[in-house]
């Protein structure tokens, strides 16, 4: 079909790519408790688990069952039927085709009757080829309607596992500047014991760490929703990802150059999926249009009948039949000017969703770009303030530095790190939104994303 992306895949494809990467643990990646250690093991068991993409192939299954019950309106039909009748009083058995004072007609009580018929459209005005054809643009838009709840799955999969990854490293942090804060608490309050600084020192160690604890109580309950909804995407408890290990995906980054702007020819499932709708109305309307023509038909039937004491009698009828509503009340018009409206709808529909597309390709390259490069400053800014925390740290327990500057500089510290954690994701999030935009996105991609080179 012109202007549809055709994304044929094997029957089977995507079960046997979950399955390998489910049933073997070296190479999918996944614990002995069958928690995917990897962004690949997890994509592959949610595409194997979850129902949306079950539904989506149900619907690509009854779309194709639909083209094959369109198509056998081009064949001819082929029927049988048969009965016995007991009648109070004798009934003609045979059908009488003629009146002969000779001759009795057959008269019995039971009449048995057996009939096969056969007929076929000889023509139809184009009827059958616009419904075969809106028929198989429905069936590639289900195609591209069940990659698109593959990518979707996959984004969410991977946005969860990303979260996860990147609560616990906030997580981490926290811990990390919760510990160096009670040693600072412990120290003041030494300190004060001996009569070497004043209370204000202790009070600011101690609400500076009631702070960050409180903080830390955010971080850890963001991880636990971050690992709930990881563990429903699996369908694994979600104390199964408490320490599970989980590596996070590496991408090298792509030179600016050829991430900078959308390809042409755009052959994301959205785009295919809007296409083929808009060429299943155009069929519509040849159908209804196909109502303004006349039917013609051949038919032939061999009948055989009988009775209880009477011989079996058959006879064949062959002919034609031509129909054509001479007046409808205006159905047929307006059934053709509502066909018509919908194809506009479905046309427009189509050129929305193709700058859509190219819009969020467009926002995820930009988003990609500003992340990578939020992230050099970043990784700078974490090195400085490491060694700024380093440097007040040792003034202050050598007594030529003061309390509040190390504090600031552990603070600056978290929040670097904390932004730090959060660009990779976006940059992360970004490569893959834009991938699932372009039609990319999917379980072989995924497994190859930390391959990427410049």
């Amino acid at each position: 079909m012109n202007g549809i992306a055709r994304r044929r895949r094997p029957p089977g494809l995507r079960l046997a790519l979950g399955l390998c990467a489910l049933a073997s643990a070296p190479l999918a990646g996944q614990t002995n408790a069958g928690v995917p250690t990897t962004l690949a093991g997890a994509v592959a068991r949610a595409l194997d688990v979850h129902p949306s993409v079950e539904a989506a192939e149900a619907a690509a299954r009854s779309a194709e069952a639909a083209r094959t019950s369109a198509r056998s309106a081009r064949l001819p039909h082929l029927s049988v039927e048969s009965s016995a009748t007991r009648f109070q009083e004798p009934m003609l058995v045979a059908p009488l085709h003629g009146f002969d004072p000779t001759t009795v007609p057959d008269f019995d009580a039971t009449l048995v009757r057996g009939t096969l018929a056969a007929g076929y459209t000889v023509f139809d005005g184009g009827r059958r080829g616009a419904r075969i054809h809106r028929a198989e643009a429905l069936v590639e838009a289900g195609r591209a309607a069940r990659d698109e709840a593959e990518a979707a799955l996959i984004l969410r999969t991977a946005d969860a596992w990303l979260g996860v990854l990147t609560a616990r490293e906030l997580v981490r942090a926290q811990e990390s500047r919760e510990a160096a804060l009670d040693e600072e608490v412990e120290r003041a309050r030494r300190l004060l014991d001996e009569g070497a600084a004043p209370r204000l020192v202790l009070l600011r160690a101690e609400a500076d760490r009631a702070s960050v604890q409180a903080d830390g109580e955010s971080a850890r309950q963001a991880l636990h929703l971050a690992r709930s909804d990881l563990a429903r995407i699996l369908e694994v408890a979600p104390e199964d990802l408490v320490d599970a290990p989980m590596e996070a995906p590496v991408a090298h980054e792509e030179p600016p150059s050829e991430i900078d702007a959308a390809p042409p020819g755009l052959r994301a499932p959205a785009i295919a999926r809007a296409q083929a709708a808009a060429e299943a109305a155009e069929a519509e309307v040849d159908a209804a249009r196909a109502a303004w023509l006349p039917t013609l038909e051949a038919q032939l039937g061999y009948g055989l009948y009988a009775g209880g004491g009477v011989d079996a009698v058959a006879e064949w009828q062959a002919g034609v039949q031509i129909r054509y509503p001479i007046f409808a009340g205006g159905a047929r018009a307006g059934e053709v000017e509502r066909a018509e409206a919908e194809a506009a709808r479905a046309r427009a529909q189509a050129r929305i969703v193709e700058d859509e597309t190219a819009r969020a390709v467009d926002a995820a390259t930009a988003a990609e770009v500003e992340a990578r490069r939020r992230i050099v400053a970043l990784e700078t800014a974490v090195a400085s303030f490491t060694e700024l925390s380093r440097v007040e740290r040792l003034a202050l327990d050598e007594g030529a530095g003061t309390q509040s500057d190390w504090l600031r500089a552990e603070a600056g510290l978290f929040q670097s790190r904390a932004a730090l954690a959060e660009a990779r994701f976006s940059a992360l999030r970004a490569r893959l939104a834009r991938a699932r935009a372009l039609g990319r996105l999917d379980l072989a991609w995924i497994q190859s994303l930390s391959e990427m080179t410049p």
